[in-house]
């Protein structure tokens, strides 16, 4: 699972490690090259919806989970 209190990008790159896939792997399976995949994990470029599906497909987690930010006052 997921912390929630992590960035999207944290939370991808913790799932993508799960499954010891490289970037250039992790790429393949959404359709990305390693590069996007890098950018995703640094919070540099936001994650299309078809990305989060596949990810979320794959890894048997919710989009939620995966997406999820977490808001808090005054930050």
């Amino acid at each position: 699972m997921c912390d929630l209190n992590s960035s999207i990008g944290t939370r991808i790159r913790q799932l993508r490690r799960s499954a010891n896939m490289t970037q250039n792997d992790f790429g393949k399976l959404v359709n990305k090259d390693g590069t996007t995949i890098g950018r995703y994990e640094k919070d540099q470029l936001a994650v299309p919806s078809d990305v989060l599906e596949i990810i979320s497909s794959h890894f048997e987690v919710s989009i939620d989970s995966v997406s999820y930010t977490h808001l808090r006052a005054h930050e």
